[in-house]
């Protein structure tokens, strides 16, 4: 019998397959950046990723800003992204990191595992070019 290999997708294609993260997806799409996250040969990556509910829960002010200028929604996209893939036991040790977006992120553990002062909700989600780590908000400050 042969054995087939198991495929790990890419943070890109991740996204995708969880279902949950649709305009995170489509957001990242319209600023060019999801074909590079979609390239296995491309970083790796860690993605912080704010699903659905997250974006349904911005201030109105926010979310229109965010699909009305462009400039401002590629930032805050970047600020979604790590060069290099960071696990959760490594933020333990880090305690900080610059993001994509040129932004430093502080992370803590005083209540869980957080971001930014953004709980991580589910951790550790291993792809072929990175790695996701679910957050419980959007990082919209850039």
């Amino acid at each position: 019998m042969a054995q087939t290999a198991l495929k790990v997708l890419t943070v890109a294609e991740k996204l995708v397959e969880k279902g949950y993260f649709k305009t995170f997806v489509s957001l990242l799409r319209e600023t060019g950046i999801y074909d590079m996250l979609n390239d296995i040969n491309s970083g790796p990556y860690t993605i912080l990723a704010p699903n659905d509910y997250d974006f349904f829960n911005l201030p109105q002010e926010t979310f229109d800003k965010l699909m009305n200028d462009k400039a401002y929604l590629k930032k805050v996209m970047l600020n979604h992204i790590i060069q290099g893939e960071l696990l959760a036991h490594d933020m333990l040790y880090k305690r900080s990191v610059r993001n994509m977006a040129g932004n430093d992120l502080y992370f803590d553990t005083a209540n869980g595992l957080s971001v930014n002062d953004v709980r991580i909700i589910e951790q550790d989600i291993i792809c072929d070019n990175g790695v996701l780590q679910v957050l419980g908000s959007v990082l919209t400050r850039v």
